[in-house]
């Protein structure tokens, strides 16, 4: 397949509401970015593999929340332009989760582009994209529509081993912000036993967690103040 073909079959791929920031050969795929709702990033990445018969995608949905962002700019000085969608994946607030991830890019699911390209085959490709976007992306969409739906489905519900799973990054600092934001009443005992754990490793001398430590106390002490309203 000439790279000029795909790069036009990528470049061409629509989801509603999406923009398509095009065929990026660098990172190996495309980035389509909603921002038509308010207060809430949608990106999604079709990363391109290849086999000896065919082009396949594997794909993945981040939701980034901006105020969580917004606060982690505000402390950590994190450098997040939307206009950059590839550098802030451990930026966005929650992801697929391995499970959703897995059964969308199985075998059966992923849309798939044979090597010599044409129209029938192609509308297949487009089809297969839309059926995964109504089938498992939309619902996914739809479902964690506000912090409150992370902090009950997930915080609540999932063991602190799986959170990574679904809130990439800094995960411990996403999870204490949206607990504060959602007035979660297990804050205040999760966050002692949390910083606990932290300086008891520090007192048996990890001292590489020291930075993270005071990362956290930054955090912390930011969200508690209540200045963080100013990005509600």
């Amino acid at each position: 397949m000439k790279k000029e073909n795909l790069k036009t079959t990528i470049d061409n791929i629509h989801v509603e509401g999406f923009t398509n920031f095009g065929f990026d050969d660098i990172n190996g795929g495309c980035y389509l970015l909603n921002q038509n709702i308010p207060n809430k990033w949608i990106k999604i990445f079709f990363e391109i593999n290849d086999n000896e018969k065919y082009i396949y995608l594997n794909i993945h949905l981040n939701i980034n929340f901006v105020v969580v962002t917004k606060i982690l700019n505000e402390v950590l000085e994190i450098d997040y332009r939307a206009e950059y969608p590839y550098l802030w994946d451990n930026s966005d607030t929650i992801s697929i989760g391995k499970e959703l991830f897995s059964e969308i890019n199985s075998v059966s699911n992923r849309p798939t582009l044979e090597l010599t390209i044409t129209k029938q085959n192609v509308d297949i490709f487009y089809d297969q994209i839309q059926f995964i976007f109504n089938t498992f992306l939309k619902p996914f969409i739809n479902f964690y529509s506000d912090l409150d739906e992370i902090n009950n489905e997930i915080i609540e519900k999932k063991s602190s081993d799986e959170w990574h799973n679904f809130i990439p990054g800094e995960t411990i600092f996403k999870i204490l912000i949206i607990m504060k934001l959602c007035e979660n009443k297990k804050y205040d005992a999760f966050l002692a036993e949390y910083k606990s754990s932290i300086e008891n490793a520090i007192n048996n001398g990890n001292s590489r967690y020291i930075p993270y430590y005071n990362n956290l106390v930054k955090v912390t002490e930011y969200i508690d103040s209540g200045d963080y309203k100013q990005f509600l």
